[in-house]
């Protein structure tokens, strides 16, 4: 019975509708992959699952980064979605008084600090008077523009920073804006796979990157992503969904049995 099974499918192997049957069961399981996800399970399988589950924490960088995105981006929405606290003296009648009311009225905000406020408005600022990043921004003027798309056999989703024509950004906050450090960061963070899947969702075949620095003086690096990056972040994509493909669903940690010896980087070799 199995074998005229597969006979009727064409003689399409085993291992072919297996693999398919743990896609759509991972589906099931997971739902729909994005960028942040795989970038997740490149680390480890138990990085992916913390990530699916919501168990991972919004530490106060990204909390920021969330900030000055939407200052940026989606300027007009800012107060809708974020709130600055009051500087008050909360051990006074006064400052409690004061300190209550910005609590009524600002239920389900982000909630900032002013020297956070003040340094978001001043990243603002700093892309505004970069004369290349000021002009994507400006070119791409579709902003949080969700997407679905199939690569490698699955269906994954995200949301553009901006699109314009032939042209798609995002922007990152970072600690080094320069070339080599920013460089260093697109391989690191993986940006390089992010850029290749919104490159190839919108039909272009490049990427740009603003990237500004959250300490003053907050300096701004633009960035293109050529069609080298976009292949090689393809082909490192497809060997993340193999892998993906063949992981059987265990909380695997990076080297939970083993002992692994780092040998030294050839930079450091005497």
């Amino acid at each position: 019975m199995v074998s005229n099974l597969f006979a009727a499918l064409g003689g399409i192997g085993r291992d072919h509708v297996d693999g398919n049957h743990r896609k759509i069961e991972k589906m099931k399981d997971f739902g729909m992959l994005s960028f942040s996800s795989i970038k997740e399970f490149n680390k480890s399988p138990l990085h992916f699952l913390t990530y699916k589950n919501k168990q991972k924490k919004t530490t106060p960088a990204m909390r920021f980064g969330s900030a000055v995105h939407k200052l940026v981006l989606e300027f007009n929405d800012f107060t809708n979605h974020y709130a600055v606290a009051p500087e008050c003296d909360r051990r006074t009648t006064v400052g409690k008084n004061t300190w209550n009311k910005f609590v009524e009225s600002s239920v389900g905000k982000e909630v900032l600090t002013t020297d956070e406020m003040n340094a978001a408005i001043d990243i603002k600022h700093a892309i505004e008077r970069h004369p290349v990043a000021n002009k994507i921004v400006q070119h791409c003027a579709k902003r949080e523009i969700h997407f679905e798309t199939e690569l490698f056999g699955h269906k994954i989703h995200g949301f553009a920073d901006g699109v314009g024509d032939g042209l798609v950004f995002d922007l990152k906050t970072t600690q080094r804006a320069d070339e080599r450090g920013f460089g260093r960061t697109i391989v690191d963070e993986s940006y390089y796979i992010q850029a290749a899947i919104y490159a190839s969702a919108f039909g272009v075949d490049e990427f740009r990157f603003v990237a500004v620095e959250t300490n003053a003086p907050y300096m701004v690096g633009t960035y293109r992503l050529g069609p080298e990056w976009i292949d090689a972040g393809l082909a490192k994509l497809e060997s993340i969904l193999e892998k993906y493909d063949r992981w059987d669903g265990s909380a695997v940690g990076y080297n939970d049995d083993k002992l692994v010896t780092i040998d030294v980087p050839a930079f450091l070799a005497i």
